[in-house]
């Protein structure tokens, strides 16, 4: 199905995730882009509440929510008592991470360090959320911090932000709590990698470095492990949970003689990897920006497009621990996808959802396309 976008705006950037009060009710954020000025003029959030579209489709839309005043990429996260959490930049001062407690309520903030210029994590975790940011470092690097959200049904508030790492251009961050910490997962430029902010190098991020963050008396990172540094820089990178670790999965450009590549590798509780990576994808074709990720109980949802050099086909892929044999799904499109791809997995486990954005064919605006995948069907 296509979604209308808001009047004279264009629909970007789609996210998906749970709502906090009602797991059947998938929330679809998107960020809308004026199509028309004036100069200068920002960008909205919008929040569309669908509710329960694991059992009835077309979904029925519930109440819709908008956040004024963003500028540039922003996150969303379910949350323990609440709808949803987000984190965004303003353009017009700190960043603040906002909590929806619910779909009539009016949100609730907290502002991050004024350095923060880059929103690039907000994951549910134990007490409220584990939250990423960039910050401008020298060369034109951008340092990665992490920290901790708080809310227990009053005010938000966040601490404990520590450097992490550092990236180039793109800041890549994702994250999930385990019984043994938050894994983080980020694209670093880092080399030799390490967990512990910049380091003075210059270069593009080549490389995938987990780092194990310990929420305690203090804030504390550690290296868990890395790839290796690869000949082409990261565009695209996710991570879900499993019962007993995290699974994490990246994409990496096209260079010269080498194509541009999809894989997955599965975590321990403590970030260490666990077996041989999965290669899922290798082509001159592949968009490896468009990587989306998403969680069926142990078993990892991957989507992704192609159509560098021919029509754009969007690849959803289900991946089990042991084989990348699993049932794949396509979507055929006339237009090009250039943006992550959303996932989401049903909180029973038999379905997917999948959110993608592309130029409208009847005129200039983009607008959100939504596909639900039913496992044992269709993936």
């Amino acid at each position: 199905m296509v979604l209308d976008p808001p009047l004279d705006q264009s629909a970007l950037s789609p996210k998906l995730v749970r709502s906090g009060l009602d797991p059947k009710t998938a929330v679809l954020a998107f960020m809308g882009v004026p199509v028309n000025g004036p100069a200068g003029a920002l960008n909205d959030i919008h929040l569309r509440f669908l509710l329960d579209p694991w059992s009835t489709w077309p979904p029925v839309e519930g109440s819709n929510h908008v956040l004024a005043d963003a500028q540039g990429p922003f996150v969303v996260s379910e949350g323990a008592a609440m709808e949803v959490a987000l984190l965004r930049d303003t353009g017009t001062g700190p960043m603040p991470y906002t909590v929806v407690p619910a779909q009539l309520m009016i949100p609730k903030s907290a502002n991050l360090p004024p350095d923060a210029t880059h929103a690039a994590l907000l994951r549910m975790h134990p007490g409220g959320h584990v939250l990423g940011y960039g910050r401008p470092h020298a060369g034109n690097t951008i340092e990665l911090l992490v920290g901790f959200g708080r809310y227990s049904g009053k005010l938000p508030s966040v601490e404990g932000f520590t450097p992490v790492g550092c990236t180039k251009d793109e800041v890549l961050m994702d994250a999930v709590p385990t019984e043994k910490g938050t894994l983080v997962a980020f694209a670093s430029n880092d080399d030799p990698a390490s967990a512990s902010g910049c380091t003075g190098s210059l270069s593009n991020a080549k490389q995938v470095v987990i780092a194990r963050v310990i929420d305690g008396s203090a804030v504390v990172a550690e290296l868990a492990a890395s790839t290796p540094d690869g000949p082409s820089e990261i565009q695209g990178l996710g991570m879900a949970g499993r019962s007993d670790g995290a699974w994490v999965a990246f994409g990496r450009a096209g260079w010269i003689e080498a194509t541009a590549t999809i894989q997955a590798q599965r975590l321990d509780a403590a970030g260490a990897f666990v077996g041989e990576p999965f290669f899922l994808a290798g082509s001159s074709d592949l968009n490896p920006a468009t990587l989306g990720v998403g969680r069926l109980n142990d078993d990892l949802v991957v989507a992704w497009s192609t159509g560098a050099e021919t029509s754009t086909r969007i690849e959803v892929r289900r991946l089990s621990t042991w084989s990348t044999g699993n049932p794949e799904a396509t979507i055929e499109e006339t237009q090009s996808v250039s943006q992550p791809i959303a996932v989401l997995g049903s909180p029973t486990a038999d379905a997917v959802l999948v959110a993608y954005s592309v130029v409208s064919e009847v005129d200039q605006t983009s607008r959100i396309h939504l596909q639900r995948f039913d496992c044992g069907v269709d993936l």
